[in-house]
C-alpha cells in the first residue's frame, strides 16, 4: 500500500505572504486604542520593513491614491508594491514614510 492521502484530511494549505498580511490588516481594522497600538508595536518588532511600510499604508486614513499624490509617488508604483507585485526604490519608500510620519528605530 502506497502513500495515499485521504481527501477527507487534505494537507493544510499554506497561505501566501500577501494573504497572511491581508488577514493581519483585517484583524487590525477591528481594533482601536491600546489594542491597536500594541499590535503596531508587535508588527514593528516582527515584520520585515517592507511589510511594516505596507501595514502603515493600509492603516492610513488616506487612500492609496491620496497618499501617492501627497507624497509625489506614482500611484501605479504604490499599487504594485501593496499587491506584492513589485518592490520599490528606497527613495520612494522614504517619501511614503515621511508622508506617513514614520521613522526607523532599532529593534529592542
Amino acid at each position: 500500500m502506497g502513500s495515499h492521502r485521504s481527501r477527507k484530511n487534505p494537507e493544510p494549505v499554506s497561505l501566501t505572504r500577501q494573504e497572511t498580511f491581508q488577514k493581519l490588516v483585517d484583524r487590525a481594522g477591528k481594533l482601536s486604542g491600546d489594542r491597536l497600538e500594541a499590535m503596531r508595536a508587535r508588527i514593528s518588532e516582527t515584520l520585515p520593513i517592507d511589510d511594516q511600510l505596507r501595514f502603515a499604508i493600509a492603516m492610513s486614513e488616506v487612500s492609496q491614491y491620496g497618499l501617492a499624490k501627497k507624497s509625489g509617488v506614482d500611484g501605479g508604483v504604490l499599487s504594485r508594491f501593496m499587491n506584492y507585485e513589485r518592490d520599490m526604490r528606497l527613495e520612494t519608500a522614504a517619501k511614503l514614510a515621511e508622508e506617513l510620519g514614520l521613522c526607523l528605530l532599532p529593534r529592542k
